[in-house]
């Protein structure tokens, strides 16, 4: 009983932490939504970097978050360890790593390239400009992070109830990610923009999750 207890703990607290952080990002992305050109772009962040910063402090906070609530619905789930499990686990740290990249040169490096007055290479690391270096490493990672979501909850599909659900929420999501990376490479910008959906997709997780450690909160004697 001590043991689902401190998994329903961990699953409720990962799932309000990632909810929370998922509503502010579309939230930060409007209130730093930049008109005009790439080049007008660049010059209002240079006059206020500040809002510039916290949309992409705002993104950075998501990669650490899902997978924390990743781990812990695994857990919820007890899931057993499979081959596919561990490669999932195993694609984790590189989306973790492409992504963290991406969202922290957005915060660390383009305020001071702006300084250099060295346009090209501000657009070499301007995440606005989708043929930068941080847009590609960010669209990588998250072929990764669908990799790890198929891997990892693709055989929940199989269940029934929550887990099911889970499974076909996060099949869904991975496959718009990955549909979203191949129009990055095949240059096609409406397959691309599904990046944004796939990403969005992830809310119903989250609040899904929150119900669920609710439930089970209440009825600690529910079979998980």
């Amino acid at each position: 009983m001590k043991k689902i207890m401190e998994k329903n703990k961990q699953l409720l607290i990962s799932a309000v932490l990632f909810t929370v952080i998922i509503i502010l990002w579309p939230f930060f992305m409007a209130l730093s939504r930049l008109p005009g050109s790439i080049t007008e772009q660049l010059t209002l962040i240079a006059l206020k970097p500040g809002i510039f910063k916290l949309q992409f402090f705002s993104a950075f906070l998501i990669a650490p978050s899902i997978i924390y609530l990743m781990l812990a619905q695994r857990e919820h789930l007890s899931a057993r360890e499979s081959l596919a499990g561990k490669m999932g686990l195993l694609f984790l740290p590189a989306y973790l790593i492409l992504v963290s990249i991406s969202y922290g040169s957005q915060m660390l490096l383009v305020p001071g390239f702006l300084k250099t007055n060295d346009e090209s290479l501000v657009l070499q690391w301007y995440f606005g400009n989708t043929d930068s270096i941080p847009y590609f490493l960010n669209q990588m990672g998250y072929f990764f992070w669908a990799l790890a979501a198929i891997t990892l909850f693709g055989g929940f599909i199989r269940e029934s109830g929550w887990a099911r659900l889970l499974g076909i929420l996060y099949l869904f999501s991975a496959l718009l990610s990955i549909i979203a990376f191949l129009g990055l490479i095949l240059e096609n910008q409406s397959l691309n923009s599904l990046t944004f959906v796939s990403g969005m997709l992830m809310l119903p997780i989250g609040i899904l999750s929150i119900f669920r450690a609710v439930k089970t909160k209440k009825t600690p004697d529910t079979l998980l």
